[in-house]
């Protein structure tokens, strides 16, 4: 099973590491290739998120490029002002 070829680095390699897995326990069927596409795509999304968010913090983007949050900025606690609101 081949990962297609648009995959970047990382969702090649969490692709091969699936279907290596399950290779080796003997599970592994042509009709698993999309779900086994999706997972993997979906793992390196998440990873270059983490890894954006642990360089940048919280960002938005604005009308001239991403707007950071100060090192201060927390998050949860102003997520509970704002819906102390409501």
């Amino acid at each position: 099973m081949k990962s297609p070829e648009h995959f970047n680095k990382t969702a090649i390699n969490y692709f091969n590491f699936v279907v290596a897995e399950l290779e080796k326990i003997d599970r592994l069927n042509a009709t698993d290739q999309p779900i086994i596409e999706r997972l993997a795509f979906s793992l390196a999304t998440v990873e270059t998120c983490e890894k954006e968010l642990l360089q940048d913090g919280l960002t938005v983007m604005g009308p001239h490029g991403k707007k950071g949050t100060s090192s201060r900025f927390n998050f949860l606690e102003i997520t509970k002002q704002d819906f102390g609101k409501f």
